[in-house]
């Protein structure tokens, strides 16, 4: 007896589209054609609709067999400009979720995280000379030049980390 297959894995994503309004920009179509998909059993409720779940949906639901009957030139043109326009719209996505604040630019948060570790830096390199107030002369500088050492060492060390996790 033949083994069955096992049914494809869902792959999590994030592209989720909160509105029908958004669908339709997505997909580059009028919202009233969306809320004919809507009312044809296109995935999604309210608030919540999954963009790659609906895109299957309308291949296999809505557009079956619409390259079939194209010469395969013109079906590919026009899969070419779908998906020009599927990643335009991708694009306008990222915009918008950047300019929400839900994404960071790199270099920016790079140039953030080095800002932050030179003020800790600076900050440790005064520390020393800051414990030693109050400490007796004769072992002030013992203690400075062990304090010195160990803030070097930490900051190697942060550096190491930094290295390593290409900040």
């Amino acid at each position: 007896m033949p083994k069955k297959k096992p049914p494809p894995k869902k792959v999590a994503t994030s592209w989720t589209a909160k509105t029908l309004v958004e669908v339709s920009q997505f997909f580059g179509v009028d919202r009233t054609t969306v809320t004919d998909w809507r009312n044809k059993g296109m995935p999604g409720i309210a608030g919540k609709f999954p963009l790659d779940e609906i895109a299957q949906w309308l291949r296999r639901e809505i557009y079956p067999a619409r390259n079939a009957t194209k010469p395969a030139a013109e079906s590919n043109r026009e899969e070419l400009e779908q998906e020009k326009l599927r990643i335009g719209n991708a694009r306008e996505m990222l915009k918008l979720q950047r300019e929400a604040g839900e994404l960071v630019d790199r270099g920016v948060a790079m140039a953030m995280w080095e800002t932050g570790f030179n003020i800790v830096r600076s900050r440790l390199e005064l520390l020393p000379e800051d414990l030693s107030t109050g400490v007796p002369a004769e072992h002030r500088v013992d203690l400075v030049e062990v304090a010195k050492k160990k803030i070097a060492l930490a900051m190697r060390e942060l550096a190491a980390i930094a290295e390593e996790t290409d900040l």
